[in-house]
């Protein structure tokens, strides 16, 4: 008899002793995995819910349980609320779910972040940001009890998130101390949605009796009489009454006050009647702010011996507290700022300075900047010193961020502000302002105590800091496009241990690159960098280099495949950051809807666009919302929706002039943006007008031999080759092709464009040799640039073969159109309209050899594509008259059919203002 295995034996005693607490507890599941692992060493997976790992139990509430769990796609923490709908119906189960994934749409800072949402072992679960903190209920019963303005700052912050839900159509039914978040980061948040329903007064028919808390719920709550808003108002106003009193309304314990106007305020918030209530919490919230607000004449008799804060305008004043020794910790210190932005340097930029209106604009910029950083400092120090919310260790943290950003602006303002930069100031004043340091991050406490610290002060900081100015320099000469000499200061830099300047430092040759328009050697070098920040668990750093690799490559890397693979991955690094308004979230959705215009998705490359804008609207972010409004505005003229697009383009040329004057290079963008439109709508008196107007403006501010200016020159091109005009069209080539490649380089893609459209121009003037030539140079630039499927080399091949087959070189030609459609049915749908030129090429050749009946399949294709889509009125004559010629010579049967294609060809060729060639299928009719 064999011997027997012990440890067999033991793990079947723990399975059957584990087995009794059942199939589908999933606290029993989470016991088995960790006897298992920790006991026998042997591995029992977790319970899983979506692709989240549950880890333990971290709480319990009226409708669920939630557990500490581990997304192994994100690699983060995150908490799983297991609402319990095991005993009600399937459709109200179906609701909970879909009130959950309306909730994970709603992105406020108040509110807890819902990442994703499911049902399993018919329970609905939610996966919700894990927040390091304590309920407002604990929060409230530490000793020192907390002042009232601190407490009023957290509900007033809690009411805002309340009405962000409220506003998405959402009422979360349970509000109480306990459903609102502390955070170690000083932020509340609302929490705990698992009764969160859609908005209705109408009572629930499927619900099972009371859902709440009674001691919060609103008299109509109680009663079961249907929820809507009002409830949630009426269970806020007693949560905040209760928090500062000490007892539910209308009481109040000995030894506290509540102001009059407060008083008031609350208690219209717990009218019985919902109809008494304020019509909205933001109507609440905006009264009480008021009400709290800094007025000097009146402060003593309304604050009371407590002492509400000023909290709306972040003044906040400790019981018992004088109104000066309150604020002396944050006094405001108006020469914070001295020798960066201030009366000194605004007159020097004015006696610079030409142009008073871009003057103007950028001294408005600079003011809104600096309001908003000297308000970012006295908040971080109220919320420190004051409120006690904070630590002295995230205060320092935060003043150091915002000293660096001060340093940003300052050493940009010394290297432009002299003689050789300020007309370049002037120039490119909206990307002065664009680019000026966010300031949104200083707010974060969290955020900046996971970064990389700075050493100790010393030498060691000192170079650190010497190392950020030189970067800092470099960039605000990029800026002006001075793009060698910002090159060679970065490189002036000795290395050091400091890895996130390191990485900055050799990130930005990459990024010049790409100011250049080199997409393939800056990305690569972006994407490299970036997983280097990411090994180093810089996932800042490593999320805004994604982004920048995202942004460049989107459309313009000619490789879709590692477009996309770089969006993605730049998104999936921006969401690991877990931060609902992070300012990169915009630029990650520009580069998806970039994508999605390049496959021409066009709806949803106009939706994407309108929600980067959205997003940038809602973070003030000015720069980004206008660049997205054109993206709009271009999408919408590739709809075919001109009118909307001329709209947009106009107003926004408007804003730019009245802002930076009508000389303005921005003036000029918008313009040069409305004659392609009016190009491509057909209108060439306007286009012309337009490219004139951009023209001027060019050659002011960039000179008459600068890229802006022979882009203009390239699209009068196009208009003059539109209106037959080819000689001075190609004169307009030839320079925009010795500018470009001066200013590009011989090798770039755009110079494919060129010679490409001069291969055009030579084709219709007779040169066919010559066009070839061109065509050829074009191929050679595109293969080195663009993916072998690329369908650019397609067209380039099918455009060679047009010339070859003009100068009678059928084999030639044949093989070319052959090349052509070998590439368009790689890369392209089977029934793209594209593919019908080759077709129609390649059918011509062999009609042309006398093979007219292989030459039939080929046009008969070609033509039910084009007439899908029915945009190319002369292709769908040429092939009609050509399918016409097939068919009559290579079979008898077919000559009726023939006869009536030649007959609607040369209807069409008289209606397009095409008599010689209507005369032809005249005369080949006659002569059947």
């Amino acid at each position: 008899m064999a011997e027997r295995d012990e440890s067999d034996i033991g793990h079947g005693r723990v399975d059957a002793a584990l087995a009794d607490i059942g199939p589908d507890s999933v606290d029993g599941q989470l016991i088995r995995s960790r006897v298992m692992a920790r006991m026998f060493e042997r591995d029992s997976p977790p319970p899983r819910f979506g692709r989240f790992e549950l880890r333990e139990r971290i709480g319990q509430g009226g409708m669920g349980v939630v557990y500490r769990a581990w997304d192994p796609q994100l690699e983060r923490l995150v908490a799983i609320k297991l609402v319990e709908t095991r005993g009600v119906g399937s459709s109200l189960r179906q609701r909970a779910a879909t009130e959950a994934r309306s909730l994970a749409k709603l992105a406020h800072p108040n509110v807890v972040t819902v990442f994703e949402t499911g049902i399993e072992q018919q329970r609905v679960w939610i996966a919700i940001e894990l927040v390091p903190g304590t309920t407002m209920q604990d929060w409230l019963t530490q000793d020192p009890r907390p002042h009232d303005e601190a407490i009023l700052h957290h509900w007033i912050a809690a009411g805002r998130g309340l009405q962000a839900a409220h506003d998405a159509g959402l009422v979360h039914r349970d509000i109480k101390p306990s459903n609102v978040l502390i955070g170690d980061d000083g932020r509340a948040r609302v929490i705990d949605f698992g009764l969160v329903q859609g908005d209705s007064t109408e009572p629930d028919e499927e619900a099972e009796g009371f859902v709440g808390t009674h001691r919060y719920a609103a008299p109509e709550q109680r009663h079961d009489a249907g929820v809507d808003a009002a409830a949630d108002q009426y269970a806020w106003c007693v949560s905040l009454w209760e928090s500062l009193c000490g007892q539910l309304p209308p009481k109040v314990d000995p030894g506290r006050n509540l102001p009059d106007e407060v008083r008031r305020i609350l208690l219209r918030g717990v009218s019985e009647d919902p109809k008494e209530r304020f019509p909205s919490v933001g109507e609440l919230l905006a009264e009480l702010e008021a009400a709290v607000a800094p007025r000097p004449a009146r402060w003593r008799s309304l604050l009371g011996m407590a002492g509400f804060a000023a909290v709306v305008a972040g003044v906040a004043v400790p019981a018992l507290q004088t109104e000066d020794e309150a604020i002396a910790p944050c006094a405001f210190e108006d020469d914070a700022l001295a020798g960066t932005w201030d009366d000194e340097r605004r007159q020097s930029l004015r006696e610079l300075l030409a142009d008073q209106v871009a003057v103007a604009s950028i001294e408005r910029g600079l003011d809104d900047w600096a309001t908003g950083w000297h308000e970012a400092r006295r908040v971080s120090c109220v919320a420190a010193r004051v409120d006690g919310i904070e630590s002295e260790r995230t205060l320092d943290l935060r003043r150091e961020c915002l000293e660096q950003r001060r340093r940003v602006v300052q050493i940009t303002l010394d290297t432009l502000s002299t003689p050789t930069f300020a007309p370049q100031l002037a120039t490119h004043g909206p990307e002065l302002l664009a680019r000026l340091p966010d300031l949104s991050a200083c707010a974060d406490g969290q955020r900046l105590s996971e970064g990389d610290p700075l050493p100790e002060p010393g030498p060691e900081r000192e170079a650190i800091s010497a190392g950020y100015d030189r970067l800092a320099e470099a960039r605000a000469l990029a800026t002006t496009g001075a793009l060698e000499r910002a090159q060679s200061v970065v490189a002036e830099v000795d290395p050091t241990p400091y890895a996130p300047l390191n990485l900055e430092l050799k990130a930005f040759p990459a990024q010049l690159e790409i100011q250049r328009g080199r997409v393939d050697e800056g990305v690569p070098r972006l994407i490299e960098l970036a997983r280097d920040a990411e090994a180093r668990q810089l996932d800042e750093l490593a999320a805004r280099l994604w982004v920048e690799a995202a942004a460049a490559s989107a459309a313009r890397w000619s490789s879709p495949r590692l477009e996309r693979f770089v969006v993605e991955q730049a998104q999936t690094v921006v969401r690991r950051l877990g931060r609902p308004n992070e300012p990169l979230l915009a630029a990650v959705r520009h580069a998806q809807a970039s994508l999605l215009l390049h496959d021409r998705s066009f709806e949803a490359a106009l939706d994407g666009f309108r929600e980067a804008q959205r997003l940038a609207d809602e973070r003030g972010d000015e720069a980004r919302g206008e660049r997205e409004r054109w993206h709009v505005a271009v999408t919408l003229g590739r709809l075919g929706r001109f009118d909307e697009a001329r709209d947009l383009l106009q107003m926004g040329r408007d804003r730019a002039a009245q802002r930076w004057g009508t000389q303005a290079p921005l003036v000029g963008h918008y313009t040069f943006d409305l004659a392609v439109l009016a190009l491509e709508t057909g209108d060439f008196e306007q286009a012309r007008a337009q490219l004139d107007r951009a023209e001027s403006i060019y050659e002011v501010a960039f000179g008459s031999d600068s890229f802006r200016a022979a882009r203009v020159r390239y699209a009068r091109a196009k208009v003059d080759m539109a209106n037959g005009d080819f000689g001075p069209a190609l004169t307009s080539i030839a320079h925009a092709l010795d500018v470009y490649e001066r200013e590009l380089g011989s090798d770039h893609e755009h110079m494919a464009e060129l010679h490409e459209a001069q291969g055009v121009l030579l084709f219709f003037t007779g040169d066919l040799p010559g066009s070839i030539d061109a065509y050829r140079r074009a191929l050679k630039i595109a293969r080195d640039t663009l993916q072998p499927d690329n369908p650019t080399l397609g067209r380039l091949h099918s455009n060679i073969g047009e010339s070859q087959a003009a100068l009678d070189r059928l084999e030639e030609a044949r093989a070319s159109f052959a090349k052509a459609l070998e590439i368009y049915e790689q890369s392209l749908p089977k029934n793209h309209p594209d593919l019908a030129l080759p077709l129609k090429g390649r059918a011509q050749v062999t009609l042309k050899a006398g093979r007219a009946a292989e030459a039939v399949g080929d046009l008969e294709r070609a033509l039910a594509l084009q007439l899908e889509v029915g945009r190319e009125p002369h292709e769908i004559a040429d092939i009609r008259f050509s399918l016409a010629q097939a068919l009559a010579a290579s079979d008898e049967t077919q000559t009726s059919r023939a006869k009536e294609l030649a007959r609607q060809a040369g209807n069409d060729f008289e209606r397009l203002g095409l008599p010689e060639r209507a005369t032809e299928v005249k005369q080949w009719l006659q002569s059947l």
